[in-house]
């Protein structure tokens, strides 16, 4: 059931991205840089509007996981949770009339009422993207991944093609998001279908609703400021970047990074899975702990061999991609980011398990003195070293941010270093991958073949695990 739901999710989110790759030249040829610049902040709008849902989404998933069975106290938490994502929702989508509205439209190139338009439409799509999160969050804490997967699969699709069918007829912006938001409303009415019968009224004590909605608030607060800490350590070294010298050479920074960190989209479906496992109560723990181990073994063997042929092909691949000249420029930025992505794509397993056991706090708090660190460390960085002093800042962050998770998970009393061993082959496999970067191809290809072959290997016994555990995790009734 783990590994089926997980292809489902990593489908649902690496078909659009392919689709994209197709569609996204024919719509900027359509619609021209500068309006289809207005499209991609759309496309960011929607994206990370999520990002500001208070962490109710999540902490919905935890709740919802661990009170199976519970009935009553099932509606009463859900028909809360929707009902204040709701109302956040309607002041967000307020909030965004008022600030898009101080835009100067002439400089995107469009007209007066298309402009409008588009911001009343995008100011009504930010309520319903909030409130579909709560309904996925209730899903996936039900483990009813394919309903999730088929609604986030239509609406990746509707992004990236459905421009192509507006831009036929008219190059209009509001069109275009016109569409997704029909797209949308439809997957909210989808995803509240498949909830319909938790959403009636629990028999639950104003006393006791009050108690869980606080906990849900509290716990969803730590989870937002350890996102907003995160969000700011991810994009501030492209302001930075922009706001220095190296300014016109931001692009052979910012493409190797939207290139590599695409890996991202296998973790994240396996640990959006895993994370309702791990969130159940006490008595699942030790099931727990090996899904820890077999994820992070998983995620390993899947993305090593990868990280490992963009580090050692880099050039070929930018080359290929884009140009030899850009190649050149561009390529050691892109060696360097993805150390740092492997040892992510870790991390995100270690972060599930981690809030899945209730410490958001803990990842608020470390977040937080993470980035009083980084912002100084990436400033020195870009201005001794310039952008592959910006990758290695980024890397380097990763790396402390992976080990600090280490000693989190041993505050847990896990019964096994398995994490520890884990964190040191990513790194370690990392970097020595990139010492034979500089080598003949034909030792490239061997270091490659080499370990293809053992993730290969490693990756089937670890899955062959979870399959067993999975099958366990039935039997005793989830």
């Amino acid at each position: 059931m783990i590994l089926r739901n997980s292809a489902l999710s990593f489908t649902s989110l690496a078909v659009p991205l392919l689709v994209g790759v197709l569609t996204v030249p024919h719509i900027i040829h359509a619609l021209g840089v500068q309006r289809f610049g207005v499209l991609t902040l759309v496309w960011a709008v929607i994206g990370y509007a999520s990002l500001f849902d208070l962490g109710i989404s999540r902490a919905l998933t935890k709740r919802v996981a661990a009170l199976q069975g519970q009935t009553d106290r099932l509606r009463s938490l859900i028909r809360s949770g929707i009902g204040l994502m709701g109302a956040f929702g309607l002041v967000m989508g307020v909030l965004a009339v008022f600030v898009t509205r101080q835009f100067d439209y002439q400089r995107f190139g469009i007209a007066q009422d298309e402009f409008g338009n588009s911001i009343l439409l995008l100011a009504v799509s930010i309520p319903l993207v909030i409130i579909s999160g709560g309904f996925r969050g209730v899903l996936e804490g039900f483990h009813r991944f394919s309903i999730v997967s088929v609604v986030r699969l239509g609406f990746g699709l509707v992004t990236f093609i459905a421009p192509l069918f507006v831009l036929a007829s008219a190059p209009r912006i509001d069109y275009i998001i016109a569409i997704m938001l029909c797209a949308r409303i439809v997957g909210s009415l989808i995803m509240a279908w498949a909830c319909r019968f938790y959403l009636s009224k629990g028999k639950v004590s104003r006393p006791r609703r009050m108690v869980e909605l606080r906990n849900m608030l509290t716990f969803g607060g730590w989870i937002t400021i350890s996102n907003l800490a995160s969000a700011l350590m991810l994009y501030m070294d492209r302001f930075f970047l922009a706001s220095s010298a190296y300014a016109p050479s931001l692009a052979f920074y910012t493409t190797p990074y939207e290139f590599v960190t695409k890996l991202f989209i296998l973790p994240s479906a396996l640990s959006g899975v895993l994370f309702p496992y791990m969130a159940r109560s006490s008595k699942f723990t030790g099931i727990n702990n090996q899904l820890l181990v077999i994820g992070s073994a998983i995620v390993l063997a899947c993305v090593t061999p990868v990280v490992a042929g963009i580090i050692l092909f880099s050039p070929e691949l930018l080359g290929w991609w884009i140009s030899q000249e850009f190649s050149i420029e561009a390529s050691p930025a892109l060696r360097i980011l993805s150390i740092g992505v492997l040892v992510n794509c870790l991390a995100q397993i270690y972060q599930t398990y981690l809030l899945g056991r209730g410490c958001a706090f803990w990842m608020a708090r470390m977040h937080i003195f993470e980035l009083f660190l980084f912002l100084p460390l990436l400033y020195v960085s870009i201005h001794y070293f310039g952008i592959e002093g910006a990758a290695w800042a980024w890397t380097l962050r990763i790396i402390v941010d992976s080990i600090a998770m280490a000693f989190l998970l041993d505050k847990l009393n896990l019964p096994t270093s398995k994490h520890w061993w884990a964190l040191a082959f990513s790194i370690g496999a990392a970097f020595l991958v990139f010492s034979f970067s500089a080598v003949d191809v034909y030792s490239k290809l061997a270091v490659l073949s080499i370990l293809v072959v053992g993730c290969a290997v490693v990756g089937v016994w670890f899955i062959r695990n979870l399959l067993l555990i999975t099958t366990r995790t039935q039997s005793a009734g989830e």
